[in-house]
């Protein structure tokens, strides 16, 4: 990791205007990360643009810095860097518009842990076996002496959090420490949690007690699998982000290793949200249905019937 360290800083550091991009619909992490990033390259005196091509989540506008995102690109000149931050597949980052239409192509570095999706990058710093990106932006901040405030410290830790459920799923001793110190730096960590995990109308209690009421759990491969139609939510979710709240929920009962949220995003479109615990590797499955994602968190889309998509999920969990 140290000669890609190196080559990041390297390439940063001769650059003068900056496009950071992160995936559409952001978690924690992918948020977290790049105004993580951009606090360093305020630091060094960079020109930077914040860019999330689509689904901005409200419940994270208590991110520091969360007012610098934006969704679409300004006219760029003298644009000689772009970082792409979390994003599993280049594709998710919006930007293959906006790079063709670039007649001098800017170098991109790409910061990454998922191991899944097609990368692009002049510089890569890819570390698979990381919780998160944001614990990659960690080593690499104590890498270049960038001294890590309280404010930084609120950016990385809800990636790190979130992307190890609550640190229930691949949290080594060094994510232990990592979060320690980040802690040491000021950083409540119940505050933290309480925002990110908490669904905020009585709308969305609702919305939780119908999902709860479908649920249906398969003992045989120890998971349960529940479905949330367009009609229930279209008016309720003012958040898109707030499905992955209600996964969360749905992945608590103790039997069950694997939790499966289908939504219904549009009628006859779903999409899937897969969480597990105990070791089972929700984003091999979420690849074979042609999605991706982590070993313990993973969606994918689909134009299937919800019964059919349960079937599939059941039939690579039993491999």
């Amino acid at each position: 990791m140290e000669n890609a360290f190196k080559k990041a800083k390297q390439l940063i550091d001769k650059s003068k205007s900056i496009l950071l991009a992160c995936h559409e619909s952001p978690d924690p992490d992918a948020l977290g990360s790049l105004l993580a990033m951009a606090e360093y390259l305020k630091k060094r005196g960079k020109r930077f643009f914040c860019f999330v091509p689509i689904g901005i989540p409200k419940r994270l506008n208590v991110l520091p810095g969360f007012s610098k995102l934006h969704s679409k690109i300004p006219p760029t000149r003298g644009l000689d860097l772009i970082i792409g931050l979390d994003y599993g597949s280049f594709d998710r980052l919006g930007l293959n518009e906006f790079l063709n239409s670039q007649k001098m192509r800017a170098p991109i570095l790409t910061i990454d842990h998922h191991r899944f999706g097609e990368k692009k990058g002049d510089v890569m710093i890819l570390h698979y076996d990381a919780s998160s990106t944001s614990e990659i932006l960690y080593d690499f901040f104590t890498y270049v002496h960038f001294p890590i405030n309280k404010k930084v410290a609120e950016l990385l830790l809800p990636g790190i959090v979130t992307d190890t459920v609550s640190l229930k799923i691949n949290a080594t001793p060094k994510v232990f420490k990592i979060v320690a110190d980040l802690i040491e730096k000021g950083v409540n960590f119940s505050t933290i949690t309480s925002r990110l995990y908490r669904l905020k109308s009585l709308r969305s209690l609702k919305l939780k007690a119908k999902v709860f009421q479908n649920a249906v759990f398969y003992p045989r491969v120890s998971f349960i699998a529940a479905r949330l139609y367009y009609k229930d939510h279209k008016n309720v979710l003012s958040d898109p982000d707030e499905i992955n709240l209600l996964v969360e929920e749905l992945a608590v009962l103790p039997e069950a290793k694997v939790a499966l949220l289908l939504k219904e995003e549009e009628p006859g479109e779903w999409y899937g949200e897969l969480r597990s615990r105990q070791g089972v590797n929700v984003g091999l499955v979420a690849r074979q249905l042609g999605g991706g994602g982590h070993k313990g968190a993973s969606g994918f889309h689909s134009h299937e019937k919800p019964d059919t998509i349960i079937k599939k999920v059941i039939k690579l969990l039993k491999r």
